[in-house]
């Protein structure tokens, strides 16, 4: 008898192993096939606070407070906390359960049943029991459940770690363009000046005839089209104020407003030199948020593949029962009313088959579905850092040349100068080439400002900053 006991177990088994459908894993892409050189050695990767590399106090306490305060972020750490309960709930199914229940039952007994003492026909029924169930989880059910929260919590980590990542180079680009928007209004501020003296100049020109009135409108033409440029800066510094606001939540205005004001005067953060390495290594690409986030999906999802396919094998636990019945209230808890039982149960997946199979196979494409979601982020993710990388490279080599561009105006202008004082040129001229000068610094902050956007541009692609390695440890931001 224990032997057919024994057959019958495993048949049943077996025939739950004969139901699982086969499930085609795709093919997860392999780095190392795309796998660019390594970082120069004398360059260190930074992912946390990587905008410590500027030293700039008030962007680190901009950063600081919008950080704290930015909603998406908030949302981030909720729905880690939340994960970490799914945690605890797929622990929890591990353990037994223990349910307490009581009933009265009073019932009228038909002429086939036998009358207890007495001779009543109607009887009181009181019940008291405590029934516990203890989940044997031999095939991993509920340890691959509890893996896959698990894999989801850190999920949910890396999509914060990728909120924060666009969030910090938003910030970053928007202070740097603050910064910019405030020289350029002292670049045209000073522009007009210089516009109005020379339009009064070649009026009096005009009036001697030493002038034609051609050149005079020009000339006013010139500083109309300034004055556009001036009311169009003060639009975008208002527009570039609001959206770091709105960053904030919109509830730390006057605090942000207080380190914007303090950055008017302080150095000038679109000038700074960063370590840009020649390539890229894979193990950065990897380590980025978004693939990191997919392959704890994909770990997740074969976690759960693995507890649905518990579900085609019988469940086994162990069950028991304690309570007491009577047909008094009053010797409910007498020693006689006791009853217990302990023992065994298995629950067979026959007749649920169909919706088990089913499961499975949703959860093998939504498998698929996530490698394939991986296998495009890391190419695109290669594909956004090559580019990056070589959009930087090409706006630090115009700045180089913008940079000697402006070198060859400043010494123009201070030959002009010297001849200005000296009485060898004109007022006049003096002043149209320092207006030209004043282009020329313009242009050269425009491509301080071009070069800053794309190095952020490749710091959101790797996801941090490189440093040199005898500045590591020592750059505290200040």
């Amino acid at each position: 008898m224990k032997c057919k006991f024994i057959f019958s177990f495993i048949l049943l088994v077996l025939s739950g192993c004969a139901m699982i459908p086969k499930i085609k894993e795709n093919k997860i892409q392999d780095i190392s096939t795309i796998k660019t050189q390594s970082l120069e050695n004398n360059l260190v990767f930074q992912r946390n606070k990587w905008w410590n590399i500027y030293e700039d106090k008030n962007l680190n306490n901009l950063m600081d407070v919008i950080l704290k305060n930015n909603s998406d972020l908030k949302i981030a750490q909720l729905n880690i906390e939340k994960s970490n309960e799914y945690i605890s709930l797929s622990k929890s199914k591990e353990g037994p359960t223990v349910d307490l229940a009581g009933n009265y039952q009073r019932e009228r007994l038909n002429l086939a049943q036998r009358f207890p003492a007495g001779g009543q026909k109607i009887v009181n029924l009181y019940n008291l029991n405590l029934k516990g169930n203890y989940p044997i989880d031999i095939f991993g059910k509920y340890s691959n459940l509890n893996k896959e929260a698990q894999y989801k919590s850190s999920a949910a980590k890396m999509s914060k770690n990728l909120i924060q990542l666009n969030l910090s180079t938003k910030v970053t680009q928007l202070y740097g363009y603050w910064k910019y928007l405030n020289y350029e209004n002292e670049n045209l501020n000073e522009k007009n000046i210089i516009l109005k003296e020379m339009i009064a100049m070649e009026k009096t020109n005009v009036d001697i005839g030493n002038s034609t009135k051609e050149n005079l409108l020009n000339l006013k033409n010139i500083y109309i089209q300034n004055q556009i440029l001036l009311e169009k800066n003060k639009l975008n510094l208002e527009l570039t104020k609001n959206s770091i606001y709105l960053l904030g939540g919109n509830n730390i205005n006057e605090e942000i407003s207080k380190i914007l004001e303090s950055a008017k005067n302080s150095s000038n953060i679109l000038m700074t030199n960063l370590n840009i390495p020649s390539s890229i290594s894979s193990d950065i690409v990897i380590n980025r948020p978004d693939v990191q986030y997919y392959l704890f999906l994909i770990d997740a999802q074969k976690s759960k593949l693995k507890s649905l396919k518990a579900d085609f094998y019988p469940q086994i636990s162990l069950t028991g029962n304690f309570g007491y019945t009577s047909l008094k209230y009053s010797t409910l808890f007498d020693s006689y009313s006791v009853l217990g039982s302990i023992g065994p149960s298995l629950y067979l997946p026959i007749f649920r088959s169909g919706a088990i199979r089913s499961n499975y196979k949703i959860a093998g494409t939504d498998l698929n579905i996530f490698i394939e979601n991986y296998n495009k982020t890391v190419i695109n993710a290669f594909n956004n850092i090559n580019n990056e990388l070589a959009k930087t490279k090409t706006s630090s080599r115009n700045l180089n040349l913008t940079k000697d561009a402006f070198k060859n105006t400043t010494e123009i202008f201070k030959e002009n100068a010297k001849k200005h004082n000296l009485g060898y040129l004109s007022n006049y001229m003096y002043l149209n080439t320092k207006f030209d000068w004043l282009n020329s610094a313009l242009q050269e902050k425009q491509a301080y400002l071009q070069n800053y956007n794309e190095q952020l541009g490749l710091i959101n692609a790797v996801g941090g900053s490189f440093q040199s390695k005898i500045n590591v440890g020592g750059n505290n931001g200040n």
